[in-house]
């Protein structure tokens, strides 16, 4: 006997429509802590670049990328010593204890090659991954 509601089939996702180039960079490099990951990450980019119909894999155009995700990265695991920590606002780390709007100002101004979306929608992300966890 059928079930008068049977289970939709699931479909395959697509990624979502705002997906960009350097997203997809960061979403890779998010979890590159070392240089010794720069190859399998490499490896990953080009996939996942070419299944997603992004672009080819671009060396350099990846490097200044990186060189945002190194600066972010120093910026975020070491907050005493940065002019966008405002300090802890509570008894436990909150996204409050950065000033946001002034990090995403300063990172844009050290890496203009970096579309400044990109950079605010990696933003949020960087500081949970980074320095919530």
């Amino acid at each position: 006997m059928k079930s008068a509601n049977p289970r939709p089939k699931r479909q395959k996702r697509s990624a979502p429509e705002s997906q960009t180039y350097e997203g997809e960079v960061l979403a890779v490099l998010a979890y590159e802590f070392s240089p010794d990951d720069r190859e399998a990450s490499d490896r990953k980019l080009k996939r996942r670049l070419r299944e997603k119909k992004l672009g080819k894999f671009e060396a350099q155009r990846i490097e200044v990328i990186r060189a945002f995700h190194r600066d972010l990265l120093q910026e975020l695991t070491r907050p005493v010593g940065s002019a966008f920590y405002r300090g802890a606002t509570g008894e436990f780390s909150d996204m409050s204890d950065w000033n946001f709007d002034e990090l995403v100002e300063g990172m844009s101004r050290r890496h203009p090659a970096v579309p400044r979306d990109a950079i605010s929608g990696f933003m949020a992300y960087a500081i949970y991954l980074y320095y919530l966890r």
